[in-house]
């Protein structure tokens, strides 16, 4: 199976169904595992060990990385291209998930120089999508692009349709962060079009998703629900626990909007509990975060502040920059509450200048809002304008009345 990754936004399955999934896969690895014994062919072989990895990485990462490294060995040893390829993109994925990011961009790049070696432009174009992947992980968002846009051109070159309706996806996503979102749009209903007639389900589920967020954001908050469980119906007819999971912390970020913190917590819970099946660790972050949230919102700052320390602890593991900035935010806004300026700050900073790295305009206002905040406590008016000023200004690019009104508000006080 070629791995094609396709960025998943944010933010249990019942117990009966996944235990009897659990029975049915065990009873196929192990009916695999008896023809990998039996199999005198390489290629045979190495096709079955495929199938188990495929089988497994849900379950535990790190044997199914065994697994795939198990099938490079062998593969090089045949000199079997395919398959070497093909446990070469398990592994990059694997890391990718593990958010071990070095690492897992040299296995991609084995895979590009594979691919090229043979001429191969659909093995090109997803090598150099999984690239683009990975540098998103890690917040290198001009790479990003840049491999998104070099695959997207020779999936238009050899006409592949699932491979150029991810790639606009993904282009979609990154246009959308960057605060251009009528342009995403765009590019996502591109997307769809093109998913609708191959059929693709898992695919068309990552753009209904992604077609959700930006209803959300231009304040549709109904129509971005009915994607959003458009999104889930297909995932779970796919069995993928990871993006299950995205489905539900979504689901529940959209009830937290329609102030329905019950109903957002039970969603919230579900997702955790397989996110930590998976191993999951962005996810996990981005859940507990979240909690956390809900947690401040009802006015319990102690219980609040324990869940975002938890998504620090994991995103600290998993070295994700972006989540690393957005919890130190969530942290430094709880400590405000609580009045410990020092410590907010501390989180705060750390914060910006992930964010200005990252070119990530919302979270650097976000930022800029809490330090002018902290600034304008402690007396230092010049410096809370300073932080206001270049707030506004990057607002303004953004277009958010919201954020324009916060800061031409401050300066008149």
């Amino acid at each position: 199976m070629k791995i094609r990754l396709v960025l998943i936004l944010i933010v249990t399955t019942i117990s009966s169904y996944a235990q009897y999934e659990a029975r049915k896969d065990s009873l196929t690895i192990d009916s695999l595992l008896y023809i990998i014994q039996q199999q005198k062919n390489d290629t045979h072989h190495i096709n079955a060990l495929l199938s188990v990895v495929d089988l497994t990485y849900e379950r535990d990462l790190d044997s199914a990385f065994s697994i795939a490294e198990r099938i490079v060995k062998l593969s090089s040893k045949i000199q079997f291209n395919k398959g070497n390829v093909k446990g070469l993109e398990w592994q990059g994925y694997i890391l990718g998930r593990q958010s071990k990011y070095n690492q897992a961009l040299r296995f991609h790049r084995k895979c590009l120089i594979l691919e090229t070696s043979v001429e191969n432009k659909k093995g090109e174009a997803n090598a150099l999508n999984n690239l683009g992947m990975i540098h998103y992980r890690s917040g290198n968002i001009d790479s990003t692009i840049f491999y998104f846009k070099a695959s997207l051109d020779i999936e238009e070159i050899i006409g592949n349709l699932q491979g150029i309706a991810a790639s606009l996806n993904n282009i979609g996503y990154i246009i959308k962060a960057q605060g251009r979102t009528d342009e995403a749009l765009e590019y996502y209903i591109r997307a769809i079009k093109i998913k609708e007639k191959i059929g693709n389900g898992l695919a068309l589920s990552n753009s209904y998703n992604n077609i959700a967020v930006i209803y959300s954001s231009i304040g549709d908050i109904q129509t971005s629900l009915e994607y959003q469980h458009k999104a889930l119906k297909l995932r779970e007819a796919e069995a993928n626990s990871i993006v299950i999971a995205n489905s539900l912390g979504n689901i529940a970020s959209i009830h937290v909007q329609l102030n329905d913190p019950e109903t957002a917590l039970d969603f919230f819970n579900r997702a955790l509990k397989l996110q930590k099946k998976t191993s999951d660790k962005a996810g996990m972050g981005i859940t507990l975060l979240n909690i956390g949230n809900l947690h401040k919102d009802e006015g319990n700052y102690v219980m609040a502040l324990n869940f975002y320390m938890q998504s620090m602890e994991v995103e600290r593991e998993s070295k994700h920059r972006k989540g690393i900035a957005i919890t130190s935010i969530s942290i430094g806004e709880m400590y405000i509450e609580l009045d410990k300026q020092e410590e907010a700050r501390e989180y705060l900073d750390t914060a910006l200048k992930i964010c200005l790295n990252l070119e990530d305009l919302s979270w650097e206002i976000r930022s800029l809002n809490g330090l002018g905040h902290i600034a304008y406590k402690n007396g230092n008016y010049l410096l809370a304008i300073e932080y206001g000023k270049i707030a506004l200004e990057k607002s303004e690019k953004l277009g958010f009345p919201f954020n324009i009104l916060r800061f031409s508000t401050a300066f008149g006080d």
